[in-house]
């Protein structure tokens, strides 16, 4: 591991730019296995981004990110110093998941259709019919 495993997330100076805009400047997190955290602030702070960063749906300028003691990715001056290898980098992300501020949901599905989704989209057809057992007893 190339840092401490107590931490299941962990952040060093995450900064990131659109431009001349610097919306994340020096950001530096530790988060303990089953510790609840909140970010907070007002709208335009860099929550989501932060949040879009550490699920690499952005990336950052600058910094490092750990996830479960491994090195994510490592930036410096807009370009890659080091990056886990992609199996290891999905397996990681699949552990972790966000809720989009303005998310689309099919209106003609229930909302556990709509969260099931993506685990159908994805799975084999093994996979799937567990999945529908699971949705079976739900209703």
């Amino acid at each position: 591991m190339e840092n401490q495993e107590a931490f299941m997330l962990e952040t060093q100076h995450v900064s990131k730019h659109y431009g001349k805009l610097e919306v994340l400047k020096d950001i530096n997190l530790q988060v303990k296995k089953g510790e609840v955290i909140c970010l907070i602030g007002p709208s335009g702070a860099g929550k989501s981004t932060y949040l879009r960063s550490l699920n690499q749906l952005e990336t950052i300028t600058g910094g490092k990110i750990f996830i479960k003691g491994h090195l994510l990715l490592h930036r410096e001056h807009d370009h890659t110093v080091e990056r886990i290898n992609k199996k290891t980098q999905q397996q990681l992300l699949l552990e972790m998941g966000m809720c989009f501020q303005r998310f689309n949901l099919f209106p003609h599905k229930t909302v556990l259709d709509n969260v099931m989704m993506s685990q159908i989209g994805g799975s084999s057809p093994a996979d799937s019919s567990s999945v529908w057992r699971l949705r079976a007893r739900w209703r």
